[in-house]
């Protein structure tokens, strides 16, 4: 499996997959940014934005250390 499309995700306690709440941190393996979510919608656009172009990966790192 490659590194490039891995993540580790975990989830809160209290993380409801049927619908309820869904909380908790994901980090891309390879590159190793990092970042909590408090749903799916925010856990999906974490992954999306994590295995676009290369290229696009280095501005998208700069600009979470500035947030």
């Amino acid at each position: 499996m490659a590194t490039q499309r891995s993540f580790l995700i975990e989830l809160e306690p209290d993380a409801d997959l049927s619908g309820g709440p869904v909380r908790g941190r994901v980090e891309h393996v390879a590159w190793g940014e990092r970042e909590s979510f408090g749903s799916i919608a925010e856990l999906l656009d974490f992954m999306s934005r994590a295995l676009g172009p290369f290229d696009d990966r280095s501005s998208w790192s700069a600009e979470r250390r500035t947030s």
